[in-house]
């Protein structure tokens, strides 16, 4: 289960970046929420120059914090 988070949160992670580095959307923020259960499982932020991303666990406290800046 944790490695299936941690693929589901890398490929979020590196498409949040891909994104922002593309410049077709400048700014966002996502929520990805499981299906079945309803409950938020990641919060993501992107901008042009920086990510944010939270994991969170079922009960909805913080397993993981990722924060990524781009150096130009």
């Amino acid at each position: 289960m944790k490695l299936q988070c941690f693929v589901v949160f890398l490929c979020c992670s590196l498409f949040g970046v891909a994104s922002a580095l593309a410049g077709s959307i400048k700014e966002y923020s996502a929520d990805m929420v499981d299906v079945k259960s309803g409950k938020v499982m990641q919060k993501l932020a992107v901008a042009p120059d920086k990510m944010f991303s939270d994991s969170l666990d079922d009960q909805g406290k913080r397993v993981a914090s990722v924060i990524v800046r781009v150096l130009q």
